[in-house]
């Protein structure tokens, strides 16, 4: 509310008028049908740091005289973010709290809820953020075929590719090693390993996919027999089309050939990639061309 905003220079913290209401004044009040939200009292009787580690960013502190009173009831009787996810933590007997470096500064009101509970906070770890190449964060709405798993399904994206692409966006194993195994992946990740800053999916209008995601699969589809591409992963049979590499398609002198469109990878056959615009028409078609052949293009 505008009255609660402080009109000095610097941060607005609580209504200093709102601290001092007695108990039996705010109760009239409310009970007169006055809106009103139940605010945590943050302690500013004696000057305290409210402090944790974050496996991630390492030790963190901030002054209790820099934390607001902030609001743990909406005046529709909801709770808020802080009190709902912290009342679920001490619940469920959460051990580990792994979410976006957005956050970060959070964790402090979060800390002073665990405490005020008598429950011991969680392990935290906050993660870099995904953003856009313009500095903006990524979101379904803006950016929806950039974030959609389907989009990269229907470009011909192996699956372990994608997850390859995804675990090296703000972690690395540092040993300047980029192709993993799923097994590979698991033993390498720690804590350690995460950047501290954001990652940035490279992409375009045009273009949804990251340079280096395609890169990826084509690194990805050269290691695999054409035995296995062939096989739908959905129906665990070859022919099936999943990666359009399949026997049955001869030319003239006898070879297996297979139609198929690629846009770093293999396209499926049959199915047309959704909210495919011009721009998303594979590059080149290598109808005729030997398996064999197709793969090596990518």
């Amino acid at each position: 509310a505008a009255e609660e905003r402080e009109q000095s220079s610097g941060a607005w913290l609580f209504n200093p008028g709102m601290r001092e209401l007695s108990a039996d004044e705010s109760q009239r009040r409310a009970d007169a049908g006055e809106p009103f939200v139940l605010r945590f009292r943050v302690p500013r009787d004696v000057p305290q740091a409210v402090e944790f580690h974050d496996a991630v960013y390492g030790e963190q502190s901030k002054q209790t005289a820099d934390i607001e009173d902030f609001a743990l009831l909406r005046s529709n009787g909801v709770p808020t973010y802080h009190m709902a996810s912290c009342a679920d933590d001490v619940d469920l007997r959460i051990s580990h709290i792994i979410r976006g470096q957005d956050h970060l500064t959070n964790t402090f009101k979060h800390v002073l809820i665990f405490d005020a509970l008598e429950a011991k906070p969680p392990q935290f770890a906050h993660l870099p953020l995904l953003i856009a190449p313009d500095g903006s964060k990524l979101s379904k709405r803006k950016h929806g075929l950039v974030v959609s798993v389907t989009t990269y399904r229907d470009a011909g994206f192996l699956p372990h590719a994608y997850i390859n692409f995804l675990c090296l966006l703000g972690w690395s194993p540092k040993d300047n090693r980029e192709q993993l195994t799923r097994q590979e992946l698991m033993d390498a990740f720690s804590f350690e390993g995460i950047h501290r800053h954001n990652a940035v999916v490279n992409f375009t209008e045009e273009d949804p996919i990251d340079p280096k995601a395609m890169w990826l699969n084509g690194e990805l589809i050269r290691t695999l027999p054409v035995e296995e591409l062939a096989v739908d992963p959905a129906e665990g049979r070859p022919g099936a089309g999943a990666h359009s590499i399949a026997a049955g398609t001869r030319n003239s002198g006898g070879s297996n050939l297979q139609p198929c469109g690629f846009r770093g990878g293999i396209a499926r056959r049959g199915r047309e990639p959704q909210n495919q615009s011009r721009a998303d028409v594979p590059a080149h078609s290598c109808r005729g061309v030997r398996a064999q052949e197709c793969a090596s293009f990518i």
